[in-house]
């Protein structure tokens, strides 16, 4: 039977697709390692749009038979975004900039769903990839941060761009640290496994060096889980980094002012109470809807006029959940936790160890969250990080198992 030529156009189609995937592919690996090089969060954000959005916008068309609407999980988020952007509407101040604002800030959430499974269906290598980097990534900023040692005002380890925020360092560290740890505890590579836990101990001294509680408190909770999901090769592999980190830290402890800078900070030991309160208190009087997504909130802390290093008003309400209620109301709660539930129900049903450390992550991101998180649509930010990316991720490998099994 003769085979008939294919015609120049499905051929340009073809190029196309090929090249709209690389640079797919090439953009996301900016994107996430562009935590520790950008600048400012507003460059990553740019750089995002421009080598992943654009390149999706290409090839979505095309991939139309890959239906991401199949998957419960993304069915769910989904209708959050659908719903957060229709809070839009009840702001008592709506503007059409407003709606037009979040339209982008979701399209280019949703996008962010496509782009991980088109990288990880078609560039299985990827994930590998990615952590090398990433550990790369973080292993470069290490090394800047002790060399530049810059501090805030209140001692606390300052880093670049947008981790020069003390809770976003810590945050987006806790993620490396709870990637590298897993890789520790079932490398085989004696070399690899040093390496490893140098990366680890590296990362943690970060952390600890942020002084920031929420993130500790969260990594604290949530590092013990990985016992649950990863069967370490030897449990001296544990043993040993658990001695030396005891013993480092008591080091800290007793040699170093960092007990008395932590309990000198009665700021942050309270004023969540406050805010919290306030929080749940506007909540009731719009329980069922909320105030809209977008509506200003101001948060007064009493007492806190003379304080040098932060402000006597807030803007959001410190816990991602009371802040989605107080926007979007119960019905946004629930969507948010159904979201968690359903991450969480896919990666511990799943017996693969590189599908469960997603679960982890998602707890320790939810953790955190809960302490310093506002409400989840936003522009690339530690937030992304520790909450949508992974998310995108646990879609992503859901999607790609049930296509082997099937």
């Amino acid at each position: 039977m003769m085979m008939l030529p294919l015609s120049d156009t499905f051929q340009q189609m073809k190029t196309y697709q090929k090249v709209a995937s690389i640079i797919l592919f090439a953009g996301m690996l900016c994107f996430l390692t562009g935590f520790f090089w950008q600048v400012k969060y507003s460059r990553l954000h740019t750089l995002y749009f421009i080598l992943v959005v654009l390149p999706s916008l290409v090839l979505i068309p095309l991939f139309i038979k890959e239906q991401l609407h199949k998957n419960n999980l993304f069915i769910i988020i989904a209708l959050f975004c659908l719903y957060s952007l229709m809070s839009v509407f009840w702001v008592e101040d709506y503007q059409v900039s407003l709606f037009i604002t979040y339209l982008k800030r979701v399209l280019t959430l949703l996008i962010l769903f496509y782009a991980v499974y088109h990288m990880i269906l078609h560039f299985p290598v990827s994930k590998k990839l990615i952590f090398f980097l990433l550990m790369l990534s973080g292993l470069g900023l290490v090394i800047f941060s002790f060399v530049d040692n810059q501090k805030d005002s209140t001692g606390r380890l300052q880093l670049w761009g947008g981790l020069n925020d003390v809770i976003s360092s810590a945050t987006v560290y806790g993620v490396l640290f709870l990637l590298v740890a897993r890789a520790y505890l079932i490398e085989k590579n004696h070399y690899l496994m040093v390496l490893y836990l140098v990366l680890s101990l590296l990362f943690l001294a970060e952390i600890l060096l942020t002084q920031s509680r929420g993130p500790e408190l969260a990594l604290l909770l949530s590092t013990p889980l990985i016992f649950l999901v990863v069967k370490p090769l030897g449990y001296r592999r544990i043993y040993y980094p658990l001695a030396f980190i005891v013993l480092c830290g008591t080091g800290v402890l007793v040699f170093s002012d960092m007990i008395s800078n932590i309990l000198s900070r009665e700021f942050s030991l309270s004023y969540r109470d406050i805010i919290w309160k306030d929080s749940i208190n506007l909540s009731f009087e719009k329980p069922w809807f909320g105030y809209g997504l977008g509506h200003s909130f101001e948060f007064f802390l009493p007492g806190l006029e003379r304080t040098n290093w932060v402000s006597s008003t807030v803007s959001h309400s410190h816990n991602f959940i009371l802040s989605t209620w107080l926007h979007s109301g119960v019905l946004g709660v629930l969507l948010i936790i159904s979201i968690i539930y359903q991450a969480l129900k896919l990666c511990w049903l799943d017996k693969k160890e590189h599908f469960a450390i997603l679960g982890i992550i998602m707890i320790f991101g939810v953790l955190c969250l809960l302490t310093n998180g506002s409400y989840p649509i936003s522009r690339p930010n530690e937030r992304w990080f520790v909450f949508w990316i992974p998310l995108a991720f646990i879609v992503a490998n859901s999607i790609v198992t049930e296509k082997k099994k099937s």
